[in-house]
């Protein structure tokens, strides 16, 4: 597992089998080079998906990895994706490392975690955006609540906010920051804190990562 850590306190955090079923739209990341693209998921993203403004602008895609993780056969997983790792740094300075599927061009955000049910091991999924944004989440064709952290463009935390799925045939909730964004993860509801994902947390990204239990 490649992972990038900060600060001189690491804790351990995630356990790497968290599974989820998501739905939401994301972005890439702030003007730096994003380590991992990924390529573009084969489905047509949904065309009622909410998708959160932004630059045009992708990273040139690549292939998700293969992680070797058993899921069950009728397991969906995220496809199309690349990875990356990340390093959060709490408040209180300790550190926790994550691995996180890596959501970095339109189509990509837009599709987000729907339909998912299995994280396959990794913690969670960032949409990472070219530019500063304020655009909203929403959690149409989501199976499972999840939990959703903002962080601006020089990895301060911005905002967080736990999202239930939105029942069908009915008008879906957007969920947005107080400010803007550069980039925002996804968790499964109520591991926020276990992450370090709250206030006056900062965020590094780093090389790809790969999961296995």
């Amino acid at each position: 597992m490649a992972l990038l850590t900060v600060g001189m306190l690491a804790v351990s955090c995630g356990d790497g089998t968290g599974d989820t079923d998501l739905a939401t739209n994301t972005t890439i990341s702030n003007n730096e080079t994003v380590p991992t693209a990924v390529t573009a998921p084969t489905a047509p993203a949904p065309s009622d998906a909410l998708v959160p403004s932004t630059s045009p602008g992708s990273t040139p895609p690549v292939t998700a990895p293969t992680t070797g993780v058993p899921v069950t056969e009728a397991a969906v997983v995220p496809a199309g994706f690349g990875t990356i790792s990340a390093t959060i740094t709490k408040p209180d300075g300790s550190t926790c490392d994550v691995c996180l599927w890596l959501a970095a061009d339109p189509p990509q955000r837009s599709l987000g975690l729907m339909r998912v049910t299995s994280l396959a091991g990794y913690d969670g999924m960032v949409f990472r955006f070219p530019d500063d944004t304020r655009g909203g989440f929403w959690m149409k064709n989501t199976v499972m609540p999840l939990s959703i952290a903002w962080f601006s463009a020089d990895a301060q935390f911005v905002d967080a906010a736990d999202m239930d799925p939105c029942p069908p045939d009915t008008d879906c909730p957007s969920f947005k920051p107080s400010d803007s964004y550069r980039d925002a993860i996804e968790v499964e509801q109520g591991r926020l804190a276990e992450f370090g994902l709250v206030e006056g947390a900062t965020i590094v990204f780093g090389a790809p990562c790969e999961r296995s239990l």
